[in-house]
């Protein structure tokens, strides 16, 4: 969309059914919003946003001085060609500076302020963006680890008389079911 500053358009639309622009102006032919629109190169809201604010001005006597306002669009400096040309040369670079030190290294070298999220949208309209990080895939949850705090593993620890002609009952953990290993184990 072009840029559009009020001395570049002058506004013919006129609300006929809802009041004369001038008086001894001849009437001018209605036209749609999306026809004015198509004709002027602006949005339909544009042209809604002009109409409103032509008939503000009416309401209050100054239509023959009200001129469209300023219709937005990028107002900000270039970026001068030393600043663009280490952009490009820090972001290649294997592995690619960070946004925010490529911002501080163009203040620091040629005094020209970048917010982190300017070079960021700069590099993404560029190709130079950072490639998104690879997912790790996550290790998968053993039997003996648990999910939560606070879990509790059972463990079969019953004493038993395990070996004969002693008297001493010994306790038998199996250790396959509590840790994942194989074998069990006798303690005193």
């Amino acid at each position: 969309m072009p840029f559009v500053t009020p001395a570049d358009v002058t506004v013919s639309v006129s609300p006929v059914r809802h009041c004369p622009l001038v008086a001894d102006a001849e009437p001018v032919a209605a036209l749609t919003a999306a026809e004015a629109a198509q004709e002027l190169g602006l949005s339909k809201r544009r042209i809604y946003e002009l109409r409103s604010d032509y008939l503000k001005a009416y309401a209050q006597g100054q239509q023959r001085t009200w001129t469209p306002g300023y219709s937005g669009g990028d107002h900000s400096v270039a970026w001068p060609e030393n600043v663009v040309q280490l952009l490009r040369r820090r972001l290649s670079s294997n592995p690619p500076s960070s946004y925010s030190f490529a911002a501080s290294e163009a203040m620091r070298l040629y005094g020209f302020r970048l917010d982190r999220a300017q070079v960021r949208h700069w590099a993404r309209r560029h190709g130079l963006a950072h490639s998104k990080p690879v997912k790790k895939e996550r290790a998968p949850v053993r039997r003996w680890q648990r999910q939560r705090l606070g879990e509790l593993w059972q463990l079969d620890a019953s004493p038993h008389a395990w070996f004969p002609g002693d008297p001493t009952l010994y306790p038998m953990l199996n250790p396959k079911n509590a840790f994942g290993h194989r074998g069990c184990v006798i303690t005193r």
